[in-house]
């Protein structure tokens, strides 16, 4: 999964696939679009439906906050139910079926007119694992830092500033032409 700012929004994108086995499936309601909460509920998803399944696998670790947020939605979404529920030590799968391990699966949540950081992410790769052996498996989270505003080039200065030296000579000339 990873969550990087775009243009004036926020947009969280997953896909892969997991190991759930030995299945341990419990519901999961929760709205289409999506939800963080950084800390303290532990959670992450995207889902074009409104429920979905926890799969609470065996050995369960990994980070228990990703920022200092608060809980917040979207219903801006698409796709499958994906995501991850560290305070209920689990992953997120769509629902009206069991998640056959392995399956494909992708979601896309998108959250308007905010940023990373109004969100209460912090800028990071963050990683749960689960499992032993032959079941084990993980899902990772990247939380992209905000690039930079861009800084103009040298050529962007130099315009920039044959602009305002222009903007000078006109405003010295009409100043002069009013002296006399």
């Amino acid at each position: 999964m990873t969550v990087r700012q775009v243009g004036a929004d926020v947009v969280v994108q997953a896909s892969g696939s997991a190991n759930t086995n030995p299945p341990d499936y419990v519901d999961a309601p929760g709205i289409v679009g999506g939800e963080v909460d950084p800390n303290p509920l532990g959670v992450i998803y995207v889902s074009g439906t409104v429920s979905g399944k926890l799969y609470r696998p065996q050995n369960f670790s990994g980070p228990t906050s990703i920022g200092a947020g608060v809980n917040q939605v979207t219903l801006t979404g698409s796709g499958d139910r994906v995501g991850i529920w560290w305070g209920q030590s689990g992953f997120l799968v769509p629902s009206g079926y069991v998640y056959v391990s392995g399956q494909s699966l992708s979601g896309t949540a998108t959250y308007s007119s905010t940023t990373i950081s109004a969100l209460g992410m912090t800028p990071g790769t963050y990683t749960w694992t689960w499992g032993s052996g032959g079941n084990a498996d993980s899902f990772v989270l990247t939380i992209e830092s905000p690039s930079p505003a861009a800084v103009p080039s040298l050529s962007e200065w130099t315009q920039m500033l044959l602009g305002l030296m222009v903007m000078m000579l006109i405003g010295w000339h009409f100043h002069r032409e009013r002296s006399y």
